[in-house]
């Protein structure tokens, strides 16, 4: 399953799953590379 990363201005980055159906917001810090790389 594909996550679609989008980084709003306060810095925060919030993944969605490809169903759209979990949402999960954490720091960019909090997020691995790989996840960041496959957005």
């Amino acid at each position: 399953m594909k996550a679609s990363t989008a980084t709003s201005a306060d810095g925060m980055t919030t993944a969605g799953t490809a169903d759209g159906n979990t949402i999960v917001t954490k720091t960019t810090t909090d997020l691995p590379l790989a996840a960041l790389d496959s957005a």
